[in-house]
């Protein structure tokens, strides 16, 4: 009698055994699922450094869209866009990295052109808007204008090269493509 509950005893104790070893994952399961979801993690965070940057790009055209209804109902009040003074160009926006357009102090933000141009424009928009990347040696946004006022060209660079423009022209330039960067020129009238 002692054998036969020995024996259930011990076919009880083998099927327990058995049913909780396979219950658990090994260490090698363990380690390929946790590099297979590395690996997913890494793909999904590559692609949404992409989305930033496109929607950076996209925040940057709605800013230089703004800029241009801006420009339009000032033409509309004055007869001619804003002239900036001897030297032609404006830096458009503030707050860039050392409040310079283009990393340049030609296209500082403090020069009197750029002071005039958003001293102009500030009834229609928000001057201090900035349209294109705030840092690197090619960022912000310029305003040129042309004819005495009669037309003018915005230029702005965008983050990443051969982005499209969606409006105006884009420009293949070393300076610009070694720096991750896609220069856009719009020239008002086309």
């Amino acid at each position: 009698m002692v054998g036969f509950l020995y024996m259930v005893w011990f076919r009880r104790v083998k099927q327990v055994r058995q049913a909780t070893d396979t219950r658990g994952f090994t260490l090698i399961e363990l380690l390929v699922v946790i590099a297979i979801i590395g690996m997913l993690a890494s793909i999904v965070l590559t692609s949404l450094s992409g989305a930033r940057e496109r929607a950076r790009n996209t925040s940057y055209l709605v800013a230089i869209r703004e800029y241009q209804k801006a420009l339009d109902f000032y033409y509309d009040d004055h007869g001619y866009f804003p002239v900036t003074g001897i030297v032609q160009n404006a830096c458009i926006g503030t707050g860039h990295q050392s409040a310079r357009c283009f990393g340049s102090a030609t296209y500082a933000e403090s020069t009197a052109s750029s002071v005039a141009f958003r001293n102009a424009i500030d009834p229609y928009i928000d001057s201090d808007t900035r349209a294109g990347p705030q840092a690197g040696a090619y960022a912000g946004a310029m305003y040129f204008p042309q004819n005495s006022g009669q037309n003018y060209i915005l230029r702005m660079m965008l983050e990443g090269v051969h982005y499209n423009c969606a409006l105006g022209t884009e420009y293949i330039n070393g300076n610009y493509t070694n720096n991750n960067r896609t220069r856009c020129d719009y020239t008002h009238p086309l």
